[in-house]
């Protein structure tokens, strides 16, 4: 199904909100998938499931984000020089009628590299 996508990041470190995309997207089988706001040639492919969220960005540098409840994930950046892998934590993920919330961070050898809040707002198109 076609969907009107706004997705605002805010980062809990640095205290700063950004509207990562703006527009139209797709949502079909809990998969979500719409393209970067300052660069459309992005790609974002989010799948929502009951206890588990997976980030793919789809660029030349492309990541992949493993998000289980109660569990350390794994976070992957795969680019030219080879592949990146951290520990990701899920700290809340919340389901709504037309919204979806996670907060995570990305850790390495327990230092916290990213701690963020994601906001997923649908509405059909």
């Amino acid at each position: 199904m076609k969907v009107q996508v706004l997705v605002t990041k805010y980062d809990l470190l640095t205290q700063e909100v950004e509207t990562l995309a703006k527009g139209q997207g797709s949502f079909h089988d809990s998969v979500l998938t719409y393209y970067e706001l300052e660069n459309p040639a992005i790609k974002h492919e989010i799948t929502f499931l009951e206890d588990k969220v997976y980030l793919r960005r789809k660029a030349e540098i492309e990541s992949e984000v493993e998000l289980i409840r109660g569990e350390i994930g794994c976070s992957k950046v795969h680019s030219p020089y080879g592949t990146m892998e951290l520990e990701s934590v899920l700290h809340t993920y919340e389901k709504g009628e037309s919204d979806y919330l996670i907060e995570y961070s990305i850790r390495s050898d327990n230092e916290v590299l990213s701690h963020q809040k994601i906001v997923f707002e649908l509405t059909k198109d």
